[in-house]
């Protein structure tokens, strides 16, 4: 296994519709949320002559959300492991914030 795919990792994305294989992570402010979410957490899938390409994998109300999934991100990278379900984000960008299944 090559070290770009030892780096990579499977994230299920907040709708749980999509598992994206990311090489990274970005963040970026929302520049007027109102009452709504503050920040997305995209993913890097692959890069072309034309750049990289992100998908959107979740949104956060608060920034201790985006950080603590980004540590979580990075610790489970570190771990070895393959996949990792947002932990953090909201569900519904202008809903409430997400609960996990029963």
């Amino acid at each position: 296994m090559s070290e770009e795919e030892r780096s990579m990792i499977a994230i299920v994305s907040a709708d749980h519709k999509n598992i994206i294989g990311c090489h990274s992570i970005k963040t970026s402010t929302i520049l007027a949320p109102g009452k709504g979410p503050k920040y997305v957490l995209n993913g890097i899938d692959r890069f072309s002559i034309f750049g990289e390409h992100s998908v959107l994998l979740g949104v956060y109300a608060e920034t201790e959300d985006i950080e603590k999934e980004i540590r979580a991100i990075r610790e489970a990278v570190e771990r070895g492991n393959r996949t990792y379900e947002l932990q953090f984000c909201m569900e519904e960008p202008f809903g409430e914030e997400r609960n996990e299944p029963e």
